[in-house]
């Protein structure tokens, strides 16, 4: 008698959540086999351009950074589901990447997502995805990093609490797009 594997448990939520209008994700994209891609380059610049027209344009996108090897958004889907988005966006990268002369695959299967409950677990959540490139030792501020996204909450441009450095404590200002 065969012995029953055990099922994988599908990691997503019901897919009319990722189309509410009102439910914010913590979304995390990484790179296929931990690639560093997007690491000051052209193919980084040109992707970080498509976060900020292309993602910002469709969805309502409250922070973003693009790390060397994945990428953090934090964003509310308008008229399309954010399954749906993020797919076309990676799969127009990976098409883009050709023009780079990169080889496929560019992205991981899938994505991580985390559904916000809270306006403080929305605060948090843009604080971590801001404060990511210092706390991976790519600058001292993350206002110094070149490839971060702080959109619009609660009526203006929300600026996020202080990340640790070596001397301490430091006051971050935010910058618009």
């Amino acid at each position: 008698m065969a012995t029953k594997r055990p099922q994988r448990k599908h990691p997503r939520l019901h897919r009319a959540v990722y189309s509410n209008p009102s439910q914010a994700f913590s979304i995390t994209t990484c790179t296929a086999k931990g690639r560093q891609l997007f690491h000051k380059s052209p193919f980084a610049d040109h992707t970080f351009e498509t976060v900020k027209n292309y993602l910002a344009d469709r969805s309502r996108l409250f922070a973003a950074c693009l790390m060397p090897d994945h990428v953090h958004l934090l964003l509310m889907a308008k008229e399309i589901n954010l399954i749906d988005l993020i797919g076309s966006w990676k799969r127009y990268i990976s098409r883009m990447a050709a023009r780079y002369s990169l080889n496929k695959p560019i992205w991981q299967a899938s994505f991580y997502d985390h559904a916000i409950r809270e306006d403080d677990d929305l605060r948090q959540a843009a604080d971590y995805i801001l404060a990511n490139p210092v706390r991976k030792g790519l600058c001292e501020r993350w206002d110094e990093y070149p490839y971060y996204y702080v959109g619009y909450y609660s009526g203006g441009v929300r600026k996020p609490r202080p990340t640790k450095r070596k001397q301490g404590l430091q006051p971050l200002v935010s910058r618009q797009y």
